[in-house]
């Protein structure tokens, strides 16, 4: 078992204990609604097999996930001050529940806000920031990337050495959603499995290219 970054947190020893014991480890997907919670489950491939709870804006999603379970957040924006703190209490109340081994968004404020929060529980966290930010990575993919044990980007222009990386888009390829399902399965989330040298098996990703050049 490969070991876990303790950076911004404690290494899950629960969720290594639970794999090898072979029990499901609890992921928490979260996303705001609309195109990022499409993405969200375009990724569902990854926690196959897995305990999964979803929190999103919309509590329509209900029927699209169902019979897994979902909480729902207030929807705010960074104009929104208040709204946003009363989502951090939402999002915190609903780790405190849930206490996932691992949190998974494609965004935008309830995941930057999940990722930062569940360090302090010793989660494991993957950000895939949106495939809509084309020019630039969002503002909470930017702000939450120190925080992201596994960190994505979906255009191959955004990549740099440092993270975000590269490894295909969410609604056209499987390289994503199989990179983060073994990332869930084995624990392989340090800085180190990032590297497309590292011979970490299943974590291998394809190396950043160049803005104007196909991947």
């Amino acid at each position: 078992m490969t070991s876990l970054s303790t950076r911004g947190g404690l290494l899950n020893r629960d969720s290594t204990s639970n794999q090898s014991l072979g029990r499901s480890t609890r992921v928490l997907a979260v996303a705001s609604a609309g195109g990022h919670f499409i993405q969200l489950l375009r990724l569902r491939p990854a926690w196959h097999g897995h305990d999964v709870t979803y929190v999103s804006t919309n509590p329509g999603y209900r029927a699209l996930i169902a019979p897994s379970r979902l909480f729902v957040v207030r929807d705010a924006s960074r104009w929104n001050g208040l709204g946003l703190l009363l989502q951090a209490i939402q999002v915190l109340f609903i780790l405190l529940r849930v206490r996932p081994h691992v949190v998974v968004s494609t965004g935008a404020a309830p995941g930057y806000f999940a990722l930062r929060l569940a360090k302090l529980f010793g989660a494991r966290t993957i950000w895939v920031d949106s495939i809509a930010n084309v020019e630039e990575l969002s503002l909470s993919g930017r702000r939450v990337g120190p925080y992201a044990d596994l960190w994505l980007t979906q255009w191959p222009h955004l990549a740099a050495p440092g993270g975000p990386r590269f490894a295909g888009a969410v609604m056209d390829s499987s390289s994503v959603p199989r990179i983060a399902g073994s990332a869930i399965a084995h624990g392989a989330l340090d800085r180190h499995a990032l590297d497309p040298r590292s011979p970490e098996p299943g974590i291998e990703l394809p190396s950043p290219a160049a803005p104007g050049t196909s991947a």
